[in-house]
C-alpha cells in the first residue's frame, strides 16, 4: 500500500477502488454513482457526494456531473487505486 493509500479514509478508498472497477481501469469511461454507491454499499447520497469532492479536490476524480451521478477517472485514480503509483 503506497503511502497516498494509507492517508486516504477508507471509504474514499472504496470508492475509488470501485470506481476504478467500474471504469475497468481504463481512462475516459464515465463511471455511475448508482453502480459504485452499490458496490461500496453507500446509500447516503450526501455521503457520496462529500467522499467524491474529496477525491476531485485531489485529482482522482474529474468531470463530475449532477452530484457526481456520472465522473472520470484520472490517470492518478487509476494508478493509486491499483496501489501502483505514489505522488506527492
Amino acid at each position: 500500500m503506497s503511502e497516498e493509500t494509507r492517508a486516504m479514509p477508507e471509504k474514499a478508498l472504496l470508492v475509488l477502488r470501485a470506481a476504478a472497477a467500474d471504469a475497468g481501469g481504463e481512462l475516459g469511461v464515465h463511471v455511475s454513482r448508482a453502480r459504485v454507491m452499490q458496490q461500496t454499499g453507500i446509500s447516503d447520497l450526501e455521503e457520496f457526494v462529500r467522499l467524491a469532492q474529496y477525491l476531485a479536490e485531489r485529482g482522482y476524480i474529474a468531470e463530475g456531473v449532477n452530484r457526481y451521478e456520472l465522473f472520470v477517472l484520472t490517470l492518478r485514480g487509476i494508478g493509486v487505486s491499483a496501489g501502483g503509483m505514489q505522488h506527492p
